[in-house]
């Protein structure tokens, strides 16, 4: 019977330094790793700090499970602040309306959730967070259209942009945002939090310039002690500092510092993907999609298709769904990215699928099918003469005016035949032309500009029975390709 113990406290010595918990992860590789956290990690996170106040008239909301270090902000924000924290229920936090009336009902007043479940509440429950002093979120690309729409609700000191692996306890950095035209295109991860150090250095652990990208080293009272019965991982992570810091950890992320002196989030390093001989950057393209005033939401990865071969993938979530937005969110991508980094198939979503931690949950995407998008046929001369020649070059049958030269199929070695063919047909196009705007459409614009504007090179063109390619020396490509530093 409890009635039987002593109701004093026990007689246990703890210090900041001592073991406070173990939290599991999985990583990359699948294979849980256990990151050993000190009890001064988490006091750092929500006492005396510098991006939240917290005190005893607080009301925290968990939304995620005791195994996901997010839970560490709401439940220690109040344990350690002498304020309130709702616990929120597996069938509640899974659903948007029964989390709306939790905030409503208790005031509440701060909580963290990750930015694909932040998503939701905007579009969904905006109206519900008015009560709300400090909203965080964070641990995926961030939306700036989003932000912005949760911007002209809550106003300004309310929204803060967090960044953290659970190695360096929850958060290591923050943004708060406090003007609408600092975040145009992009969500900076922000400023060190109280008792925290950044270091961004390049592959020879060296500081890198402003506006440098470079991987992020962390250091400070939130660093993890090790992992768990993990040695070698423990060493490949945890680092000796040469800048006077006892250990930092290496994040594996890539960063830039702005002009204000803010991280700015570029990426993962082991998340790069290689398409096409370049590697790229899959948050780049998320972030470019939902840029597209049609564009809610997206996730982007690679699969691949029947030949083995690595393509992009984007799953999207419209704001506004016709019959032409794939056509115009290609046609869009085509002129804001470049055409290595342009999804091969684009998935139209009601919403993107999420785990009980709120984030993306890879597993309830459905399949990627590779098949030819809608085909709108030529309708100006140019068009036709662009359409026929792909189809010989490419060897493609159909071809829409929408579609991407190198989408298709081309490269820096076709571009350069095309270039060169249409000039001995009298078209002045420039092969960094198609490089620069790849689509069919706006080539045939530029094939229509030459004719209206300056002289055709011959004054009949050649009449051919086909479109036949000329031949270039593979010596001479290799020297054009010397001159343009391509290897």
């Amino acid at each position: 019977h409890l009635q039987d113990y002593s109701k004093g406290n026990l007689d246990v010595e703890i210090r900041g330094s001592d073991l406070i918990y173990i939290m599991f992860t999985s990583g990359t590789t699948g294979r849980p790793k256990g990151t050993q956290i000190r009890h001064r990690s988490v006091v750092r996170v929500v006492c005396q700090t510098n991006y939240v106040d917290l005190n005893e008239q607080d009301t925290g909301l968990l939304l995620s499970n005791y195994a996901f270090d997010g839970c560490v902000f709401a439940l220690f924000g109040a344990l350690l602040n002498g304020g309130r924290c709702v616990l929120a229920t597996d069938k509640e936090r899974q659903d948007l309306n029964s989390i709306a009336q939790l905030i409503e009902k208790h005031q509440v007043t701060q909580f963290f959730v990750t930015t694909a479940l932040f998503n939701l509440l905007v579009d969904n429950v905006l109206s519900s967070l008015n009560s709300i002093r400090y909203l965080c979120f964070g641990g995926e690309a961030v939306s700036v259209a989003h932000t912005k729409k949760a911007f002209e609700v809550l106003g300004p000191d309310k929204l803060i942009h967090c960044y953290g692996p659970t190695e360096t306890t929850v958060f290591a950095t923050a943004y708060t945002i406090t003007n609408l035209d600092d975040i145009d295109t992009t969500v900076p991860i922000g400023k060190a939090i109280a008792n925290t150090t950044l270091f961004v250095l390049d592959e020879f652990q060296q500081p890198v310039a402003h506006g440098i990208p470079g991987e992020l080293y962390i250091g400070g009272d939130g660093v993890a002690i090790a992992y768990f019965k993990r040695p070698e991982l423990t060493a490949e992570k945890f680092v000796s500092s040469p800048f006077g810091e006892d250990t930092l950890y290496r994040t594996g992320d890539f960063v830039k510092w702005d002009e204000h002196g803010n991280l700015v989030f570029l990426g993962r390093i082991d998340h790069q993907v290689k398409v096409r001989g370049y590697r790229i950057e899959l948050s780049e393209i998320e972030g470019r999609i939902t840029q597209y005033e049609f564009a809610k939401d997206a996730f982007v990865c690679v699969k691949k298709d029947e030949s083995t071969a690595q393509l992009i993938v984007a799953y999207v979530v419209p704001s506004t769904k016709t019959d032409d937005f794939k056509q115009g969110l290609t046609y869009y991508l085509n002129n804001h990215l470049p055409v290595y980094m342009q999804p091969a198939v684009i998935i139209l979503l009601d919403e993107l699928p999420l785990n009980v931690n709120g984030k993306v949950d890879h597993k309830g995407l459905p399949e990627a099918v590779f098949e030819q998008a809608e085909i709108v046929l030529p309708t100006t001369e140019q068009e036709k003469l662009l359409v026929q020649l792909w189809q010989e070059m490419l060897s493609v049958e159909q071809v829409s005016i929408y579609d991407s030269f190198f989408a298709l199929g081309g490269d820096s070695v076709k571009a350069i035949q095309m270039a060169s063919h249409l000039q001995a047909l009298g078209y002045g196009l420039e092969s960094t032309q198609i490089f620069q705007q790849p689509a069919l459409i706006d080539l045939a614009k530029k094939l229509q500009t030459c004719e209206d504007s300056y002289q055709l090179l011959t004054t009949e063109p050649q009449q051919e029975e086909d479109l036949g390619i000329n031949k270039i020396d593979q010596e001479q490509l290799e020297d054009i390709f010397s001159d343009l530093g391509i290897e």
